[in-house]
């Protein structure tokens, strides 16, 4: 997926417009909540581009790139375990950090992208 200039800030605005709604699993809009795909499904919708549903199918799309060449608005992709295909997405916001719905009891947050528990899960970026 090829995002560039002012398309990837509007996708990042609306994202940080989105900070604090509450995980829901199944969640597709802010007044239900986000599972994390449905948080980057509704990002990307709000700005003209279409997402398949579910982590794994955004995964399948757009471009591969490289970790060392992830720009803002491009899909992080993780997987839960070490041999587990695509379970969550965020988005990348810039200085090694990322956005995202993560679970139940959190809600919509920025947090490091490739460090610690994330850093170990990450499988690819789109």
């Amino acid at each position: 997926m090829l995002i560039q200039g002012g398309l990837a800030e509007k996708v990042l605005l609306t994202a940080y417009s989105q900070v604090g709604t509450r995980y829901r699993f199944g969640g597709t809009s802010p007044q239900a909540g986000f599972d994390c795909s449905g948080f980057t499904r509704w990002v990307y919708a709000q700005n003209g581009i279409k997402l398949p549903r579910s982590s794994s199918e955004q995964f399948r799309i757009g471009r591969p790139v490289a970790k060392e060449d992830v720009k803002p608005g491009d899909l992080l992709i993780y997987k839960r375990y070490r041999n587990s295909k695509a379970t969550h997405v965020g988005i990348y916001v810039g200085d090694g950090k990322y956005i995202h719905s993560p679970s139940k009891g959190k809600t919509v947050h920025e947090t490091d992208a490739f460090t610690g528990s994330a850093g170990a899960r990450f499988l690819g970026a789109r």
